[in-house]
């Protein structure tokens, strides 16, 4: 009788211990879970934070990324669950799987149409129509143009990279309006007459001879101060 009772108490231990650790893991697997899903909550709230900056800004959405396919999997989950109240139904990878790719799927379609309509409206509002180089190539090589080239080879960059860093905060809108205004002030010599655009195209080639400066060129140079700007120099 002594040895079936130690058996049975050994028996009962089995059990306890085989008990405690299918619970322990189907703690650690809901823990998994739950983890996850507070990511993507994280994840959803701020698309939601963003969507508000975009229309306080006056951003058009050109559409919002459908739910359908997300709501039908978390409905088909609760739907289980009520059939079936077991941590098996909540842990059921097949389950899980469609759960997890309907949130991956919704948030990466958000952040795409987000990405695509900021784009859209930084084009319109803030991206200079031209880059340095194609700037440049329009511009006569005067001493004003070639001092605020200079500042626009510097500040385009910084703009330009704005375009494709949505989310912004509000000291990046800030910073971008800065840099915006800044490129929008700089004042470039343009629709000068021909014998000056002639004779700056022979300064920048190096081939400026004293038939170039004439009468005309001088008086322009004189007016706009740039008279001592420039020296004489014997062709070696």
């Amino acid at each position: 009788m002594a040895l079936l009772n130690d058996g049975r108490s050994a028996l009962q231990r089995l059990c306890s211990l085989e008990a405690t650790k299918n619970g322990a893991n189907e703690s650690m697997a809901l823990d998994n879970i739950l983890q996850h899903l507070e990511c993507k909550s994280t994840d959803i709230a701020n698309l939601a934070d963003s969507f508000k900056t975009m229309s306080d800004m006056g951003i058009s959405i050109t559409q919002f990324p459908d739910m359908a396919e997300v709501m039908r999997s978390i409905q088909s989950a609760c739907n289980e669950f009520k059939t079936t109240p077991q941590v098996d139904t909540l842990t059921n990878k097949d389950l899980w799987k469609k759960i997890k790719k309907g949130l991956d799927l919704f948030i990466d379609n958000a952040k795409k149409i987000q990405r695509n309509d900021w784009e859209k409206y930084f084009d319109a509002n803030y991206s200079p129509s031209q880059t340095p180089v194609q700037r440049e190539s329009t511009l006569a090589y005067t001493l004003q143009n070639q001092s605020e080239l200079k500042k626009y080879k510097e500040i385009y960059p910084q703009l330009i990279a704005y375009r494709t860093r949505w989310p912004l905060n509000a000291e990046d809108l800030s910073e971008i309006s800065r840099l915006s205004n800044e490129i929008k002030g700089l004042v470039f010599q343009v629709n000068l007459p021909d014998f000056i655009n002639a004779f700056f195209t022979a300064i920048e080639g190096d081939r400026a001879s004293l038939d170039f400066l004439t009468p005309d060129v001088l008086t322009w140079l004189s007016a706009n101060k740039q008279l001592s700007s420039y020296i004489v120099k014997v062709r070696q």
